[in-house]
């Protein structure tokens, strides 16, 4: 009776190869939760850690670029010099001024002298006066020329990018170098309309970084007044309590006080 024995052997067969294509089956699908990215915390919201002042400075005259001192990326303290123009004529031009100020003075004081021996008329003092007081105006004019000639550093920070190199004629207006500013450090995020609705200023929060290697303290000192229709959330910025260094740009999450 050798069929029975075949078709139990054939049975047995199909049996083992449903096993294992179900733990095969069993396998992938815990290989794929395992890949799975993990879904962010509760509680944690991103944020960027910025700076307060960042400007692009704009050129007060057209010249010729003599001098950019420091490289993208070099520190600077506030009044250094940013950029230098070529300003001979400008220089020139306020030495005239000067003098012709010192000459119009002299001649005013000597007529009002005049003037008080009753030497000559007080019209002719008063008209040395009018002399001189233009010629202060035009020294003064001159002065604030030259002072453009160098563009300074409005507060301590970096430099993000030059705009224009050595040499180049610049036009009034046109930007230059852009700077970001070094000691006011403030961290900006955007929280759901529903959880900003339960924060308010002064609320405490921990930062810390996406590396981890920054962890600092902060507090809420600013909520936006409105929703983003489109994405409902809320913009809101907070000053740094302590802890550094600190890397403008560094992004990371936010931990409200309470876990909100």
């Amino acid at each position: 009776m050798p069929m029975p024995s075949l078709t139990k052997f054939f049975l047995t067969g199909i049996s083992l190869c449903f096993v294992l294509l179900a733990a095969q089956f069993l396998m992938s699908l815990n290989e794929a939760h395992s890949q799975t990215p993990a879904e962010p915390q509760v509680g944690l919201h991103r944020a960027v850690i910025i700076a307060r002042d960042r400007a692009s400075l704009s050129s007060e005259m057209a010249g010729k670029i003599v001098n950019i001192p420091f490289n993208v990326g070099d520190a600077f303290k506030q009044n250094d010099i940013l950029v230098s123009f070529d300003c001979h004529l400008l220089e020139l031009n306020l030495a005239k001024a000067t003098k012709d100020e010192e000459g119009a003075k002299r001649k005013w004081e000597s007529i009002s002298q005049l003037a008080k021996m009753e030497s000559t008329g007080r019209l002719n003092a008063d008209l040395a006066f009018v002399d001189f007081k233009k010629a202060e105006v035009e020294r003064k004019t001159a002065a604030t020329l030259v002072e453009r000639c160098s563009l300074r550093a409005p507060y301590d920070g970096h430099v993000i990018r030059h705009m224009i190199q050595n040499f180049e004629n610049v036009n009034v207006g046109q930007p230059l170098i852009e700077v970001v500013g070094s000691k006011i450090l403030e961290i900006e995020s955007a929280i759901p309309g529903m959880i900003a609705s339960g924060l308010k200023v002064g609320q405490k929060f921990i930062f810390k970084s996406d590396q981890g290697e920054i962890i600092v303290n902060g507090h809420i000192i600013g909520i936006a007044p409105v929703i983003d229709p489109v994405s409902q959330l809320v913009s809101i910025r907070g000053a740094i309590d302590g802890g550094g260094p600190l890397i403008i740009g560094v992004t990371g999450s936010l931990e409200f006080e309470g876990g909100t």
